[in-house]
């Protein structure tokens, strides 16, 4: 998240790395922006569980869930994640390069107590979630021409690293016998220091104008600590072979506090020292969806979830200075960077495909999963205006994948692994300018482990 490697590409492209300059700031987020669940059970079925959400994860895919279990639960769910980044553009070629960032750690943990009260199945949870990775790597020069009159050549290496999670209780009822409602609450706080994150971009090079080389060097670190509320509720109906599912998670207003610190020098560089805190409120969009899954026998079900985020309502506000003496409430786009009348992203659906095949052998039981899925999220392409202006345009980039998984269930052990790859081709990338274009491939295992007491 930050200025980042688009600010200082504009400034140099711009050749204002001698002046100060106001840009928004972007979100970088290295994983899938689209909310999702944690669990090599259900990502092995790609993520097709609404519908299903029968074991410990539950409470990250549809609480209501929960109460399917019958007996207490401890799960553990390890991940690890690579980001393979492809960056062309036409009008800096030597942009054009690959990327890649890779990373593990515990994905998910959590611990469920059903019981009954009131005449009825009820259950209780807790539940930690690493729900965002920040981290991400990019080195690569950058050369631009200044007029007739000169040429800027230089290194760009920018570092971000860290993660959002949240800290999640929930609870589940089985109101009737076939009818499930459960809702959590998921608290995004700096828990052991993961909710924040910092980033570090270094540039330095020569700046040549009229015969005359001068040296430059430019280095920003920044800190994000974010902190928020908000609530899933989830909903879940058996009629049989048939399960529905339903789930919603509510729009919120996270506080992300920020510290910067700049450094540079350079040709006519006045103050090569400053820093800065202020505090951004970043809203958070709503998101729901519904699933169906259908047993056609006790060892082989199928699923489907249909998933909607409104990401037209995730923007970043901030107090920036009016030039006299006051602040200004400026509201932006978290991924452009631009302003949010340059417009707001577009909403995203998601569909999800998967199913499992139990093997069974006396206690002994293997899965056999797959799934397939379309994750979409939103994105934007720039382009210049009759006026030579850059401006920016809002569409959808579209991401593809499969899953694949399996594991294996044991009296009370059941360990659970899985694979999914998810690609994009032509998406956006944290470089605002016209003719830069971004490929993604992502690789993630997850390995979960659950004991029931």
């Amino acid at each position: 998240m930050g200025k980042k490697l688009n600010r200082l590409l504009l400034l140099m492209s711009c050749n204002l790395l001698l002046v100060p300059a106001v840009q928004a700031q972007q979100v970088e987020v290295s994983s899938s922006l689209n909310p999702v669940g944690s669990g090599a059970r259900a990502t092995g079925m790609g993520g097709a569980f609404i519908a299903v959400a029968d074991d410990a994860t539950a409470a990250s895919w549809n609480p209501a869930g929960l109460v399917q279990l019958e007996r207490p639960e401890l799960s553990f769910v390890y991940g690890y994640f690579k980001r393979e980044h492809s960056y062309s553009s036409a009008n800096h070629p030597e942009l054009s390069k690959d990327q890649s960032v890779d990373l593990n750690d515990v994905n998910y943990a959590s611990f469920a107590y059903p019981f009954h009260a009131l005449n009825k199945n009820m259950i209780v949870s807790l539940n930690y979630q690493r729900m965002y990775e920040m981290d991400k790597t990019v080195a690569t020069p950058f050369n631009q021409a200044i007029g007739a009159i000169g040429s800027l050549d230089s290194t760009v290496n920018f570092k971000q690293e860290g993660y959002l999670s949240t800290l999640t209780p929930a609870f589940a009822v089985q109101v009737t016998p076939g009818l499930y409602l459960g809702a959590a609450v998921n608290v995004w706080d700096d828990f052991m220091g993961t909710n924040s994150w910092k980033s570090v971009i270094m540039s330095s090079g020569t700046q040549t104008l009229l015969g005359v080389t001068t040296p430059f060097t430019f280095r920003e670190e920044e800190k994000f600590t974010f902190s928020g509320v908000n609530y899933t509720f989830g909903a879940m109906s058996n009629l049989g072979d048939v399960t529905l599912g339903a789930v919603l998670k509510t729009p919120f207003s996270a506080d992300v506090d920020h510290e910067a610190v700049t450094e540079q020098t350079g040709p006519n560089v006045v103050n090569g020292l400053s820093s800065s805190k202020d505090q951004i409120d970043m809203n958070l969009p709503m998101s729901y969806g519904l699933g169906v899954s259908y047993r056609f026998s006790d060892t082989f079900t199928v699923a489907a979830d249909v998933y909607r985020t409104h990401w037209s309502d995730y923007t970043i506000e901030k107090d920036e200075s009016n030039g006299l003496g006051g602040t200004t409430r400026v509201e932006s786009n978290p991924l452009s960077g631009r302003p949010i009348s340059e417009g707001r992203l577009k909403d995203t659906t998601q569909v999800k495909l998967g199913a499992e095949y139990l093997i069974i052998k006396g206690k002994t039981v293997i899965p056999v999963r797959g799934g397939v899925f379309y994750d979409p999220e939103p994105g934007y392409r720039a382009t210049v205006d009759g006026n030579g202006n850059l401006v920016t345009e809002m569409k959808i980039d579209n991401y593809y994948g499969f899953a694949v998984g399996s594991g294996i269930t044991l009296d009370a052990w059941s360990f659970d692994v899985s694979y999914q790859l998810r690609k994009g081709n032509n998406v956006s990338s944290e470089v605002v300018e016209p003719g830069f274009s971004s490929s993604v491939l992502q690789h993630s295992l997850s390995g979960s482990l659950i004991y029931r007491f």
